[in-house]
């Protein structure tokens, strides 16, 4: 009997563990936690399935593209410009967030589950936002015309992939819930995660929301003008608000020089267009990429030229530049399954909760994407919340196949 519990305890603590690592994702001096939390839940999961005491599935749409993805990886070691930092970060930043997709799918396995790890998002970012706004604007005293981003935690163009998930969390939540507490923190945190993604004054963070909650509320059109009336009005009383209206967001798309940087960029790409150059974050700044980067540049037309050097700020031309167009193909591959498999269950969801999330889910990795055309966001934190968002659509894929096999078992 005492044995019995011990193993109903592990169970019910792996999930936890997860949970807790998720909800410290965005903040910075929690990394020993992190890492107690993520290397406890697998040895206790390998301790519980040595023991048989459960059963572990890779089963996902996924998997196959997984695989191929990461064996694509692994040999593009082998023609990196860093061969060893590669290797590091195709552990701590590929092989790492596989592991966490894979116990994500295992043990968060009920509505109830899903719907725990979802609240944890919200309030996360709650508090991101909240503390972040107060320590930016009142403690450091930063005018307000001043873009929110934090050093060292979340850069400007990067706050929206911690406070827009909760912002979509938030609203989608709202249909199901009717106690007035849970009722008024979702209102209060749709109200504080808006907030901390305009303040940004960011193009991408701005794009990203307005197409996302479309998606999101594309069924309920009526919510769909109350949500973007309270954006155009939570932009119109702010300071900066000439910045992120028609004229100033034009005029700051204009004056940036992303698409010099991505023709750059692609001539880069065009040295190595089918390996790429290694999937270490420390490319950048290996003195050989450099001067590769500076003979491109010298050999391109002053209107193509960026005003000074920088990493891609661009998902899509990132992944083309440290995997080759094959990691990207891969990439693309594994997206494009993410998209199938929202729309299936979004349209087709054997329960009101699976239609309704996923097609939140659906809408979350678009506003991920849309952000990543404008921003640096394969690494760190953003890493892994593409890989939460695959895991909580893959939840869902899971719970829709356990009740369409029910519904068949009934006749």
């Amino acid at each position: 009997m005492a044995w019995d519990s011990i193993m109903y305890f592990l169970k019910r603590l792996v999930p936890a563990l997860i949970i807790i690592y998720v909800f410290l994702n965005p903040y910075p001096h929690t990394t020993a936690i992190k890492e107690i939390s993520f290397y406890s839940s697998i040895l206790i999961v390998i301790f519980l399935v040595v023991g048989n005491n459960i059963s572990f599935s890779f089963r996902s749409p996924l998997t196959i593209l997984f695989v191929l993805f990461s064996g694509w990886v692994l040999g593009n070691l082998f023609f990196a410009i860093n061969p060893q930092n590669s290797f590091h970060d195709f552990y701590a930043h590929l092989l790492k967030y596989l592991v966490l997709f894979y116990l994500l799918i295992n043990f968060i396995y009920s509505p109830r589950h899903l719907k725990i790890l979802i609240w944890s998002v919200i309030i996360s970012s709650f508090f991101f936002s909240v503390f972040g706004i107060f320590y930016y604007y009142v403690t450091l005293d930063y005018s307000f015309n001043m873009r929110f981003g934090l050093p060292g935690v979340a850069a400007v163009n990067n706050v929206g992939m911690i406070t827009v998930p909760a912002f979509l969390f938030s609203i989608n939540a709202l249909f199901f819930e009717n106690k007035p507490l849970r009722v008024t923190f979702l209102i209060t945190c749709v109200i504080t995660t808006l907030i901390g993604s305009l303040l940004t004054q960011t193009v991408g963070i701005l794009l990203a929301m307005v197409v996302a909650v479309s998606i999101l509320l594309m069924r309920k059109l009526k919510v769909l003008i109350v949500v973007l009336s309270l954006l155009a009005i939570t932009v119109g009383f702010m300071p900066f608000h000439s910045r992120v209206g028609y004229d100033g967001l034009l005029q700051k798309i204009k004056a940036d020089d992303r698409t010099q940087l991505w023709y750059v960029y692609s001539r880069m790409i065009e040295r190595k267009p089918f390996i790429g150059y290694g999937f270490g974050m420390s490319l950048y700044s290996e003195d050989s990429f450099v001067s590769g980067f500076d003979d491109v540049l010298s050999k391109t037309p002053d209107k193509y030229k960026p005003s000074y050097y920088q990493t891609p700020h661009n998902i899509f031309i990132d992944m083309a530049v440290r995997t080759g167009i094959g990691g990207l193909a891969l990439f693309l591959a594994i997206v494009s399954t993410f998209i199938y498999m929202g729309l299936k269950l979004a349209r087709n969801g054997g329960s009101t909760f699976i239609r309704s999330w996923a097609l939140c889910i659906l809408s979350l990795l678009i506003s991920f994407l849309i952000q990543g055309v404008f921003a640096d966001v394969l690494f760190g934190p953003y890493w892994v919340i593409f890989f939460v968002i695959l895991g909580m659509m893959s939840v869902l894929w899971r719970l829709d196949t356990r009740l369409e096999r029910a519904e068949n078992s009934d006749y």
